[in-house]
């Protein structure tokens, strides 16, 4: 199977982790898992993550994760200015928690979900706006200002096809920003087969800050920046969100929420775990 960047077929076992083999393309450094698992493998272990795991997690803490789509505000704002009258599409957009903040700035938000339980809950909010299918699959009446895909590449089986539909439906000069695991970063390296992005199913494609800049490249985009992505969050969420990504080191973080007072549990402080925020700008088709 050639790699999706550099279409090499030249990859080596990095690991096996969690019954999965994390194979290495030796020319660009994307690494994904493979074989890939099987869709009804994957439609149902989201189902149950929604009833129990990592989203049922992030569904609990939403007023505290609700400032991490804040700074993604912030992070529009800083590259565009003013958002009102934007047209504005989220693919995996959850249960439109961004969205909501995005249209409270006089944004047009749309939204895709293909989770059943996260889209109804969009739906109600957003209505016809929110779509439940793959983006491939989407269709639209006009294109959009901006696309946003906050912790999804990672997620897909085609990324390809991803980002061809992000070149389909962005405006000229358009900016499309990505959120995801950078296999590059300081704790990928430290940590190895740990490091808490590494979970089979849920992940399957992990880029780097290098590679994601030459697949961005290939469909034509340029601008591309890549930064650390910081998030402000509670230790009580970090604490809970370790059941699912790095169970190893959630006995770490136990002793000190048993000695801390309730109320320090809900403090947001600065955490890195290796994620990096990408934008990127569709350059008009050259004449």
């Amino acid at each position: 199977m050639s790699c999706i960047i550099c279409k090499a077929k030249s990859e080596k076992l990095k690991f096996e982790y969690q019954g999965a083999f994390f194979k290495k393309c030796t020319i660009c450094g994307l690494v994904r898992t493979l074989p890939f698992p099987p869709k009804l493998k994957i439609i149902n272990h989201y189902r149950d993550k929604f009833k129990k795991g990592n989203y049922k997690t992030l569904l609990a803490h939403m007023n505290s994760y609700s400032y991490v789509y804040k700074g993604f505000i912030r992070l529009l704002k800083r590259r565009i200015g003013n958002l009102s009258g934007k047209r504005i599409l989220d693919v995996g957009c959850f249960t439109a928690d961004f969205l909501d903040l995005a249209k409270k700035d006089g944004a047009v938000v749309y939204g895709i979900e293909l989770q059943k339980e996260a889209y109804e809950i969009a739906r109600k909010k957003h209505g016809n706006k929110i779509k439940n299918c793959s983006f491939e699959k989407a269709s639209f009446k006009w294109k959009f200002d901006i696309i946003t895909m906050f912790g999804l590449i990672e997620h897909t089986v085609h990324p390809d096809a991803l980002i061809e539909s992000a070149v389909r439906w962005l405006k000229k000069d358009g900016i499309l920003i990505i959120q995801t695991p950078n296999t590059r970063s300081i704790l990928a390296k430290i940590l190895g087969k740990f490091w808490p992005p590494y979970v089979p199913i849920e992940h399957i494609h992990y880029f780097s800050d290098l590679n994601i800049k030459k697949f961005l490249r290939r469909y034509g985009f340029s601008n591309i920046k890549c930064t650390p992505h910081i998030k402000f969050l509670t230790l009580q969420y970090l604490y809970d969100m370790l059941e699912t990504f790095g169970s190893e080191f959630r006995w770490m973080i136990r002793p000190f929420l048993n000695c801390m007072p309730q109320k320090f549990h809900k403090l947001k402080i600065p955490l890195y775990g290796g994620e990096m925020l990408v934008t990127a700008l569709k350059a008009q088709p050259s004449k």
